[in-house]
């Protein structure tokens, strides 16, 4: 095995070691964010405005629906 094949695989793991580190700490996040706060979303939560510190959140739903439909069909403007 030369040098260059070495570089190459200690690299491989590298990469794919912090790949699967990354991963897992985002499945954690998510697993944590759902079983901590599953019981609080509700139909009222999803559809009603906010009120102060309390309320729903949808508005900040339909403005994300509005930049996905905005900006979809310039999506080959943006990438390219």
């Amino acid at each position: 095995m030369n040098m260059r094949t070495l570089k190459d695989t200690i690299m491989k793991i590298l990469i794919f070691l912090s790949a699967f580190i990354t991963i897992g700490i985002l499945v954690w996040i998510i697993g944590f964010v759902v079983t901590r706060g599953i019981k609080h979303i509700n139909m009222a939560f999803l559809f009603t405005f906010p009120k102060g510190d309390e309320g729903g959140i949808f508005p900040y739903m339909m403005n994300t629906i509005y930049m996905i439909l905005l900006l979809y069909p310039l999506q080959p403007l943006l990438v390219s």
